[in-house]
């Protein structure tokens, strides 16, 4: 289905005229913009919130990768550090 040209629109302007009048078209134009708008915004929501995610799960991959090379050192409480002291 291609975009909707100038011949179309004219069609749907007119039977939007008939079906609902002159007076109620301005309030329906106004209720679908502010109905497109709020689909946008959530939408971009949305995006960025599986966006904020995806980043947590690859910083989380890589913290977990960088634990299975070494334990030790990927450790939060600086483990390597206290077993050298125990060692010394």
């Amino acid at each position: 289905m291609g975009p909707v040209g100038f011949p179309e629109m004219t069609v749907i302007f007119v039977v939007a005229l008939v079906l609902f009048g002159p007076k109620k078209l301005p309030e329906l134009g106004r209720m679908l913009g502010k109905a497109i708008g709020q689909l946008r915004r959530v939408q971009r929501e949305l995006k960025a919130t599986v966006d904020r995610e995806l980043q947590t799960l690859e910083r989380e991959a890589g913290h977990e990768t960088k634990a299975a090379v070494d334990p030790l050192e990927a450790s939060p409480y600086g483990e390597r550090e206290r077993l050298q002291v125990r060692t010394q």
